[in-house]
């Protein structure tokens, strides 16, 4: 996941950042830290890690959905309205999600994510999509090609989301996707993977 995936002016105002899975790969969050000296609050229980930087506030810890809101609360991040969230936690994305309230959700300017198992989770991905739609605008969004595919739908999809308030005009995206700008394939041994019909999943 790239920093470039994001709308570089939220960023500048982002109060802290909640990075949930990062395994041994904290390159976006090393982006964040190059434009900005921000709190970085990094979750995952299968890697240990020791950083040097104060910033980069590491917990060995898997993360649900009770343990990031108490989390949230003691960081008194609760009164905060421009926190981003960056998640690629091996399908706890589904019980993330699904029901996270729109009180909470609007504590976030800008989310960026994977959602797996997608072909075997149709209901759950359409939760949701309906339940981030009520509070956030989806402006990229990129297949993995690593993943297998049903039908052209990949079954995972990387996706960057930014606060309805925050969004001046929406327009439908014109250019096809993958954006050659922006994306690159995950498994560089193949062809990046087209998502015409992603949109079937919005």
């Amino acid at each position: 996941c790239s920093s470039d995936l994001l709308c570089s002016e939220v960023v500048d105002t982002t109060d802290a950042v909640y990075s949930l899975g990062i395994n041994d790969d904290f390159s976006f969050e090393l982006d964040i830290l190059s434009q900005k000296s921000i709190n970085i609050f990094m979750y995952d229980g299968s890697v240990e890690h020791n950083f040097l930087n104060p910033n980069m506030l590491f917990t060995e810890q898997y993360v649900n959905k009770k343990y990031f809101l108490d989390e949230l609360n003691k960081n008194k991040h609760l009164n905060k309205n421009n926190l981003l969230l960056k998640c690629d936690i091996e399908g706890g994305e589904y019980e993330l999600f699904c029901d996270l309230s729109n009180d909470v959700l609007n504590h976030f300017s800008q989310l960026t994510f994977e959602i797996h198992y997608i072909n075997n989770n149709i209901s759950n991905c359409e939760k949701i999509f309906s339940n981030l739609n009520k509070c956030f605008t989806l402006f990229h969004i990129h297949g993995n090609n690593w993943a297998s595919s049903h039908e052209d739908i990949p079954d995972v999809l990387e996706l960057s989301y930014i606060r309805n308030d925050l969004v001046k005009e929406k327009k439908a995206l014109e250019k096809p996707l993958p954006d050659l700008l922006l994306d690159s394939p995950n498994n560089i041994n193949y062809p990046d993977r087209s998502e015409e019909h992603t949109s079937e999943l919005q």
